[in-house]
């Protein structure tokens, strides 16, 4: 079983460093991964905000052969940030989740990520299906 208590301490302990650091990226990857571990114990208020620092810190390649961040799973942190984000949205009653799912979805289109169109399809579809219309995604 997961432990998601350990993974968020050692996230915010991750923030701690990138916050020291000063280091965008790596601020954008901690505030990213505290986000994703808040997602899992339903704190959604703070998840959110977590994962909108780490879409605010986001900048996208200009170059289209230019390689995106990545987190340590290799999943493209573009995609991965609105996907999480989507979700907690929805769980929030905030409608712009389907709109930030679309983006991921566009994203994972965009980059030709197969990994990235997973995770984007697999938060899409909960959505369709927490909307009731299943086949959205």
């Amino acid at each position: 079983m997961a432990d998601y208590r350990e993974g968020e301490r050692l996230a915010r302990q991750h923030c701690d460093i990138a916050a020291t650091e000063a280091d965008p990226d790596l601020l954008r990857q901690a505030h990213y991964a505290l986000g994703n571990s808040l997602f899992w114990t339903g704190a959604f208020a703070t998840s959110q905000a977590h994962l909108e620092t780490a879409l605010a810190l986001e900048t996208l390649p200009d170059d289209a052969t230019a390689e995106p961040a990545r987190d340590c799973y290799g999943r493209i942190l573009p995609i991965a940030v609105r996907a999480y984000l989507s979700a907690t949205l929805w769980f929030r009653g905030e409608m712009a989740a389907l709109g930030l799912s679309e983006q991921s979805l566009a994203l994972a289109r965009d980059f030709g990520d197969p990994s990235g169109r997973g995770v984007g399809l697999t938060f899409a579809a909960s959505l369709g299906r927490w909307m009731g219309a299943a086949d959205a995604a």
